[in-house]
């Protein structure tokens, strides 16, 4: 769209009737509840399953309704997956929360929400990336699972799985109609499916564990974002750029409240990450606010530093630097046998891997900044950026081959989707 204003309006003068400014702010209030029929037959399915899964999607964000989702959650020990966008609704070490599902998603997550017998899913779209491109058993097994879908837009309901019940309204609304659906009604014996996840979680653990704290050299990003969990206090905003960084931090950033796995979703544009931290920094100063890119991403944006300095804004980045354009060289991969085309930041005349220092790019800004090589030096290293009080880069040298453990997968035609690194469709 292009709005195009002459210039000599911008100079004119004219008498014009003005509205009151409470005219102009005031906002739609209302929410939309549940129709009492269809929200009744959910709690019929609810409390008459075997293996009840609940999916928390965008919408239970959009409506704040992370309270009502964890109430109900604990009410009828009902475990909880989320989509990319919903992670931190049920914080993430709860024992009912098995993570985001999809293609980049956890075991436990996508195991689950494959052998549920019944799903509610609550404000979500079940996008391709959220379903494993809608290969049957890879992520959902929609049917023979009944699903309950919960959404304020009418159009989303049905659109890409059959629903056993389909409810339109409020995701706030609707749950307080589920909550109140339940009460004085008896709890379904759950017992034989919350051994099945458990067992899911510790196998998932036990593949985890070695990964997590490795100390190999490059720097494993299993081990970045386990270090960066203890690193960080619960309220610490993440903002996730797009490529690689997203699909890792989908399976491996452990979110423990709302707002703090920030991703634009979607087939999303690189480079907004790293600007996002210095406007949610100004919003809520007391609040860490951490950004964790790749090297390409970072590389279209380091003006941002600057802007950093400028206004003293204490933001951090996190730089996984592989030399490359991570994600596409992967998807070349895949499509080339192997070659890839102008992906890796090189010499080219001497075939040496090339990228700026991005410390001494935020150092010659005035801010700070260190580039990690030791996976020991990463913890103290991330201590340090967030504790500086100043604009603070860290530059981490990664694996650049190794690529996130699919648990489920994701098909780009005509590439057929892979199997799972772990664990294995229905």
């Amino acid at each position: 769209m292009n709005i195009d204003v002459p210039y000599d309006m911008f100079v004119e003068s004219a008498d014009v009737e003005m509205f009151e400014p409470a005219q102009w702010t005031r906002v739609v209030n209302s929410r939309v509840q549940g129709n009492p029929a269809a929200v009744a037959q959910v709690v019929e399915l609810l409390l008459g399953a075997e293996r009840p899964l609940i999916l928390a999607g965008h919408g239970v964000l959009l409506a704040e309704a992370w309270d009502e989702l964890q109430e109900l959650a604990r009410e009828l020990r009902i475990p909880v997956i989320t989509s990319a966008l919903g992670k931190g609704l049920m914080p993430e070490d709860d024992p009912l929360a098995l993570g985001a599902v999809g293609a980049f998603g956890p075991y436990p997550a996508n195991e689950a929400a494959r052998s549920a017998d019944v799903i509610l899913a609550l404000g979500c779209r079940f996008s391709d990336l959220h379903t494993s491109s809608w290969e049957q058993g890879y992520t959902y097994s929609i049917p023979p699972t009944r699903l309950i879908h919960v959404d304020i837009d009418p159009q989303e309901i049905g659109r890409n799985y059959p629903v056993a019940v389909g409810v339109v309204g409020d995701c706030r609304m609707v749950l307080q109609q589920l909550l109140d659906g339940i009460a004085g009604k008896g709890r379904p014996d759950l017992a034989a499916w919350h051994a099945q996840v458990d067992q899911a979680k510790e196998a998932w653990e036990k593949f985890m564990e070695p990964r997590r704290t490795s100390d190999k050299a490059p720097i494993q990003v299993d081990r970045v974002f386990h270090e960066a969990r203890k690193a960080l206090p619960g309220n610490a905003a993440v903002f996730i750029d797009a490529g690689n960084a997203g699909g890792w931090a989908v399976q491996q950033w452990q979110a423990l409240e709302p707002y703090t796995h920030q991703v634009a979703g979607g087939m999303n544009a690189m480079g907004w990450a790293p600007a996002a931290p210095l406007g949610a920094k100004l919003a809520d100063p007391a609040r860490p606010c951490i950004c964790v890119c790749g090297d390409g991403s970072f590389s279209m944006v380091p003006h941002v530093v600057a802007t950093a300095v400028e206004y003293s804004i204490p933001v951090v980045w996190l730089v996984l630097n592989d030399y490359s354009w991570g994600a596409i060289k992967g998807l070349q991969g895949a499509y080339f046998d192997g070659k890839e085309i102008a992906t890796s930041f090189e010499v080219h005349n001497e075939g040496k891997l090339y990228n700026p220092d991005f410390a001494l790019w935020a150092k010659a800004c005035g801010a700070d900044g260190e580039q990690v090589k030791d996976p020991a030096e990463l913890g103290p290293a991330l201590e340090r950026a967030v504790g500086s009080g100043k604009p603070y880069v860290l530059d981490v040298i990664i694996d650049r081959d190794a690529g996130v453990p699919l648990t489920a997968g994701w098909a780009m035609p005509p590439v057929p989707i892979g199997k799972p690194v772990f664990g294995k469709p229905k």
